[in-house]
C-alpha cells in the first residue's frame, strides 16, 4: 500500500511498469495478471494505465480477485 499522503501521484503506475518491463526483459514472461477488489479503483486504474484488458472473474475466488487485470504481446 501506499501510504495517503502519497497516492494519486503515479508512483503505482511507475513501480507496476518497471516491474512488467523486468520480467518481459529479464525473466521472459509473456503474459501478466493483476487482481483487486470491484471497489479498488484506483487498482483498476493502474491496470488500464498499463493497458491491460480487464475482466471481472465470476468464478469463486477471493476478494482481491474479483477483478483481473491482463497484459500480453510486449
Amino acid at each position: 500500500a501506499i501510504s495517503p499522503t502519497h497516492q494519486r501521484v503515479g508512483y503505482a503506475s511507475e513501480a507496476a511498469r518497471a516491474l512488467i518491463e523486468y520480467a518481459v526483459r529479464d525473466l521472459n514472461v509473456g503474459r501478466v495478471l493483476a487482481g483487486t477488489t470491484f471497489d479498488n479503483i484506483a487498482s483498476i486504474g493502474v491496470m488500464k494505465k498499463l493497458g491491460m484488458k480487464m475482466y471481472v472473474n465470476g468464478l469463486d475466488v477471493p476478494e482481491w480477485f474479483q477483478v483481473v487485470g491482463m497484459a500480453t504481446n510486449y
